[in-house]
């Protein structure tokens, strides 16, 4: 955890971080929506809101990976977290969250994934950009994430053609691709298996899932194609 005190007040530079990148995905929503205003605002409200679930949830989940420690001293809420794991189930309940709002208020189906893919990438920029910027460790690990999710966010919002589901699962079939291998480079990284941490085997496991629904996908398509 990386603090920065002023006076008596220490400030967590890690919840710092994580609104400012939830600041930007809602930003990228909105410029991805420019020609839709009547989504726009709805839409960059409940990317806002997910940030502030992520970070309630990723705190909150010390309750469940060590009841002991929260119990016994209830301040652990506030200066520590669920580490990898509540990142994890952070993540996935943030996400769902993001897309069911999104549902609610009429969006289809391709624009939410979408929408999600672009958040999820504003999010990851701005976060290991201000590592850059502020925290002087790690930072081939930090530049490596940085520019996947820049190049990969900078085709989603500037690409000339709406993308295929197909072109959408590849996007973040590379970024799941591109984190496992970007976190080679980190430090921290502990080897569980075959030389990969638990993290690299998470964003792995997420890859195998793209490729299978992308295979599903290409299926009625290649059919169709003989036929004719």
């Amino acid at each position: 955890m990386y603090t920065v005190q002023f006076g008596q007040f220490v400030l967590n530079l890690e919840i710092v971080l994580y609104l400012a990148a939830g600041l930007a995905g809602a930003a990228a929503i909105r410029m991805r929506l420019r020609t839709q205003p009547e989504q726009r605002g709805g839409a960059a409200s409940a990317a806002v809101n997910a940030v502030i679930l992520w970070i309630v949830i990723w705190k909150g989940s010390q309750l469940l990976f060590s009841p002991s420690e929260v119990i016994s001293n209830p301040l652990t809420l506030l200066y520590f977290s669920g580490g990898a794991k509540g990142t994890w189930l952070a993540g996935a309940a943030s996400i769902a969250y993001l897309l069911y709002k999104l549902y609610k208020q009429g969006i289809e189906r391709r624009l939410r994934l979408e929408l999600a893919i672009i958040a999820a990438l504003s999010w990851t920029f701005v976060y290991y950009l201000l590592h850059i910027v502020l925290i002087d460790t790690g930072l081939i690990y930090h530049m490596l994430n940085a520019g996947l999710a820049a190049g990969l966010l900078g085709y989603m919002l500037f690409r000339k053609k709406p993308d295929s589901w197909q072109s959408l699962i590849a996007a973040a079939l590379w970024f799941s691709l591109g984190k496992a291998a970007a976190a080679f480079a980190d430090d921290a990284r502990s080897a569980v298996l075959l030389s990969f941490s638990i993290g690299q085997l998470a964003w792995l496991a997420v890859s195998l899932a793209l490729l299978i629904g992308q295979s599903l996908l290409d299926k009625p398509a290649t059919g169709r194609n003989k036929e004719g």
